[in-house]
């Protein structure tokens, strides 16, 4: 999806690549795709369960469930302003990724109730400084993060 104010709800989309891929697709710096809302959905078994590229900004992800895939989420180069509401991230190789596409800092990605569990690898992944809010109301497993120095609530 790369246009603004795009919502999706009861979307189950199983054994796909990306099972949702919100932003500019092609990398343009000025450009931002804005206001995606993604409601009671059910990614499993997918290479990535939802990729922010290149601007997704104010995206609301509420009552999501993503399983057993390669990535649970990917986000970078200016994928910022993001909420996750009520998801559960289980099974997956990685939960969330924090590409480092353009080396600069992801900011204020919001957790609210939000659970990464059963990773094979790491709950997350952090190639590039992030600045999270609500990081309390994240569960994870302290262990399973790669690059812990970069979080800052």
């Amino acid at each position: 999806f790369n246009s603004d104010h795009t919502q999706i709800n009861n979307s189950k989309t199983y054994n796909g690549n990306m099972s949702i891929h919100i932003g500019t697709f092609n990398g343009q710096i000025d450009e931002r795709c804005l206001h995606t809302v993604l409601k009671n959905c059910l990614f499993e078994h997918c290479q990535t369960g939802v990729f922010f590229c290149y601007g997704a900004q104010y995206s609301s992800c509420q009552n999501l469930i993503i399983k057993d895939c390669m990535t649970g989420v990917s986000m970078g180069h200016r994928d910022d302003y993001n909420e996750f509401e009520n998801c559960l991230l289980d099974g997956n190789v990685c939960g969330f990724q924090f590409r480092k596409d353009l080396g600069l800092p992801i900011k204020d990605i919001r957790f609210q109730s939000t659970t990464v569990q059963n990773s094979h690898n790491w709950d997350m992944h952090l190639s590039t400084p992030c600045f999270f809010e609500g990081l309390e109301s994240l569960t994870y497993s302290l262990g399973k993060i790669h690059n812990p120095h970069f979080i800052n609530d």
